[in-house]
């Protein structure tokens, strides 16, 4: 499905008429003005939907703060009719260069989501952990690894990057989520697996 991003419900909603399918709705909140204005367009078109771990206090700074937000969240949006596997929370992945223990707590994030909140997805723009530093793919590919054991189901990724997808379908091997190991088979065969 496409993922439709904006922060606009007007826009939100042009996009998902002409949308063949279902989609996937770019972003609600727990900020109230955000929760309100989306919640109708998820409802109304039976779209999943990228959960944000903010509220109007803003983005949580604790692992504990950011999973009570998504907790609250997912009771919310459960409690409105949405469906635990159509919710992709996002725990706001934010730069090692501002802190350098970012990192770590986004992936400790990502695993206490999954334990707590059971049957939901997680997702992240997988770059903004390396933004301002150079050689962004470095940090970049290392993240990914670094998210997907923690249990990331989505991620927000440069798929032209054939270093950061050799690392992706390798992972998904090595974590038992390629049966057979199929689809790092015909990567390779299809010449898509760097060296």
């Amino acid at each position: 499905p496409c993922c439709i991003d904006s922060p606009n419900p007007a826009a939100l909603r042009r996009a998902l008429e002409a949308h063949k399918g279902k989609a996937l709705i770019n972003s609600i909140s727990a900020e109230r003005e955000r929760f309100n204005g989306v919640l109708t367009l998820v409802q109304e078109f039976k779209a999943g939907v990228i959960a944000l771990c903010m509220s109007d206090s803003g983005i949580p700074k604790s692992v504990a703060d950011r999973v009570e937000v998504a907790v609250h969240l997912l009771e919310r949006l459960n409690n409105a009719g949405v469906s635990s596997a159509d919710i992709y929370f996002d725990v706001l992945v934010q730069p090692v260069s501002v802190s350098t223990d970012n990192a770590v707590n986004a992936a400790r994030a990502i695993a206490r989501l999954k334990k707590e909140c059971p049957g939901v997805h997680t997702i992240c723009g997988l770059s903004n952990i390396s933004y301002g530093l150079p050689k962004r793919r470095v940090l970049n590919r290392a993240f990914l690894v670094q998210c997907m054991v923690a249990g990331l189901d989505g991620v927000i990724l440069d798929p032209l990057d054939k270093n950061i997808m050799s690392l992706l379908y390798a992972t998904e091997t090595l974590l038992n989520r390629d049966a057979y190991c199929l689809r790092y088979i015909k990567a390779a065969r299809a010449g898509k697996l760097a060296d």
